[in-house]
């Protein structure tokens, strides 16, 4: 995650995130929502669970912090207070819900069944819930994961037996889910080196130096000495005088970058040469610059022309959204957008048994618009 968290501050690869957002999360032309259920067999039960996603989780404001934090993390949670002693205190479970960061949560399986949430405070800027270093059950979160199967770590927690009452370690699995950021990781890592290595590269190449020939005649070395001396304080002081204190104030004028070299010449007619040597940056050399771009860009899943880095727009005429006019883009919004589906789907399937104390919700599915 914390690498994550290093990619966000660049701004092209933030930009890459938020266009991966808005096109898996459009509001529907004829729905005017970005989300909602279709039940076709309860219109009753369609119209209340509508009206929940819409009024209580407010599923139209935090949809968009459900896919970026899916989107750049691989994971989201949606935190519903079941178990929060401090929250139940002044609202009921259903109100009220909060997008918890994927850095406090962690779902936990064991022999391949989710036996709860394992929370932390890794991120305490970013959350209200007031339990941690605990295993909560599994009413507590709603997952939105982009889980692809083989993303998971092992962690050990201390519980205690319920026959013995004694305390006894054990292993649990926990699953992550994949970030679209993913396979430009180490691309990245490149990148952000080669960034600075070219900064360095173009300010040595920049550097200058100016020689200046002064023309002594048959001075003798403390003649030519002071003669050059005289020479350089003209050049690179400045002097003032300051009449209200009767002073003379002597500083140095300001420098371009690299510097002056000084030194005599004898037996000439008195002029002064000056010979200029560096600055011979080519600053059009960036091939393999451009080389590693392509391939982060590639990575990202993003052309980067539409993220401000090429001229040239890929396509034809009739050609007009980002997701037709690059299959690979338009597969992974669709990835997003269903882990968003799948999510809300459990959410459902919570507030049937949660709240409405049912055993399972008549057939339905969770709706949103197509991507173009």
């Amino acid at each position: 995650y914390q690498d994550y968290k290093v990619m966000l501050n660049d701004a092209i690869t933030r930009a890459a995130v938020k266009l991966f957002v808005e096109d898996a999360t459009q509001m529907d032309a004829v729905k005017n929502r970005v989300l909602w259920v279709e039940c076709p067999t309860d219109p009753v039960w369609e119209e209340k669970t509508n009206s929940f996603l819409w009024n209580n989780v407010k599923v139209d404001k935090i949809i968009r912090s459900i896919a970026f934090y899916t989107a750049a993390y691989g994971d989201c949670f949606l935190n519903t207070f079941t178990q929060d002693k401090e929250y139940l205190k002044t609202n009921v479970v259903g109100d009220f819900f909060e997008v918890e960061p994927p850095l406090n949560v962690m779902e936990v399986q064991r022999f391949g069944k989710t036996v709860g949430f394992f929370v932390d405070d890794k991120d305490e800027k970013n959350t209200s819930k007031t339990t941690q270093n605990v295993l909560l059950d599994t009413t507590n979160f709603i997952h939105f994961s982009l889980n692809q199967g083989f993303m998971s770590q092992k962690i050990q927690l201390t519980n205690v037996d319920n026959v013995t009452g004694m305390p006894t370690v054990d292993s649990y699995l926990v699953i992550l889910g994949e970030s679209l950021l993913e396979a430009a990781r180490a691309d990245f890592r490149l990148r952000q080196l080669f960034d600075f290595l070219l900064v360095l590269s173009r300010y040595n190449k920049s550097s200058f130096y100016r020689l200046f020939g002064v023309e002594v005649g048959n001075s003798d070395n403390r003649e030519a000495n002071a003669i050059l001396k005289e020479f350089t304080d003209n050049i690179e002081t400045r002097r003032s005088m300051d009449l209200f204190l009767g002073v003379l104030n002597q500083q140095a004028a300001p420098m371009q970058t690299g510097g002056n070299i000084y030194y005599t010449t004898r037996d000439g007619k008195g002029n002064v040469s000056v010979e200029t040597i560096g600055g011979d940056s080519n600053v059009r050399g960036l091939d393999d610059i451009n080389y590693f771009d392509d391939r982060y860009y590639g990575a990202l899943s993003v052309p980067k022309q539409f993220l401000g880095q090429a001229k040239e727009l890929p396509g034809g005429i009739s050609d007009s959204t980002l997701t037709r006019l690059d299959i690979k883009y338009g597969r992974t919004v669709k990835t997003l957008q269903a882990a968003l589906i799948n999510g809300f789907e459990e959410l459902v399937f919570w507030k049937t048994a949660v709240m409405d104390r049912r055993e399972a919700p008549p057939p339905f599915r969770v709706c949103m618009a197509p991507i173009a």
